[in-house]
């Protein structure tokens, strides 16, 4: 016979001080689900909903799904512990975090899952699956002349980032947008992020960050009145040819399977699909 699993006894925020019980869960849970984005781990642990289940003195499971921005709480955790079920601790911190969600007027949750388990857990939650995130893949060798575009494009600079965090804010729709928080920590983290300016206004930028495998362009944004005028275009062959020319190869990308616009343009400049792709879900909460 197959042994009980042992019970939950508490089910409560998560502090810094439980910062050292949290950190084996965030490598080698079961049903392990992490997408921190640009904050770090533990600086998420300051922001709630951040759950923790309990069994006794023992860490059974985390959830967190702290809202940013503001309309919407991705799903940036999950996590059980050997000797738990899965369903059972998720699904009551699962409980407890859309409790405080309603509670703090949130009205929005979202997901990205790279786990087959969680898959089967969020129908049961009430989630449905939306888009799905497709990766492409670059080799970054450039043949063609560099693109003409209306906009100066350069490095950005940390005086640019009130601007940067307005005109992504404009571009992106809920769940897609950053806070301005959330821009800042990606302009301080990116390896390589370029601007483009019109009449000395940036209305676009991109962000790029550099790894062993090569490199990936993780956001790329045009204010709405500039879109359709090859100012996106004009960043990714400006990023492309800077990995060219520094010989870091391949560079990868992301768009959303219903974004048909990304999808050409990214393929125009010579992106393949990879065949990868991750699945998002989303639901309302009241």
């Amino acid at each position: 016979m197959a042994a009980m699993a042992a019970p939950l006894t508490a089910i409560r925020p998560a502090t810094l001080a439980d910062w050292d019980a949290i950190q084996p869960l965030l490598t080698d849970a079961g049903y392990l689900h992490t997408h921190s984005d640009w904050h770090k781990p533990r600086a998420w642990l300051l922001r709630h909903p951040f759950m923790l289940a309990w069994s006794g003195g023992r860490l059974a499971g985390i959830l967190a799904a702290p809202p940013d921005p503001p309309d919407v709480a991705w799903l940036r955790f999950a996590g059980v512990a050997a000797g738990f079920s899965g369903p059972k601790v998720l699904g009551e911190l699962w409980a407890a975090c859309r409790k405080e969600l309603l509670a703090a007027g949130v009205q929005r949750s979202a997901i990205l899952t790279t786990n087959s388990h969680l898959d089967e857990l969020l129908p049961q939650w009430g989630f449905a699956a939306s888009e799905e995130v497709l990766v492409l893949t670059h080799n970054t060798k450039v043949h063609e002349p560099p693109l003409k575009s209306a906009a100066l494009i350069r490095r950005a600079r940390p005086e640019d980032c009130d601007a940067v965090a307005a005109v992504d804010w404009t571009a992106f729709e809920t769940p897609w947008r950053h806070s301005p928080g959330m821009v800042a920590a990606a302009m301080a983290q990116a390896s390589f992020v370029t601007v483009a300016l019109v009449d000395r206004t940036i209305v676009g930028h991109q962000f790029t960050t550099e790894g062993r495998s090569g490199a990936h362009m993780a956001r790329l944004a045009v204010h709405p009145n500039w879109q359709g005028k090859h100012i996106g275009r004009a960043l990714v062959d400006h990023m492309l040819r800077h990995y060219a020319e520094s010989g870091v190869s391949p560079v990868g990308v992301n768009t959303q399977s219903n974004n048909a616009a990304s999808l050409a343009l990214y393929r125009a400049l010579g992106f393949k699909l990879t065949g990868e792709g991750y699945q998002v879900w989303q639901r309302w909460l009241a």
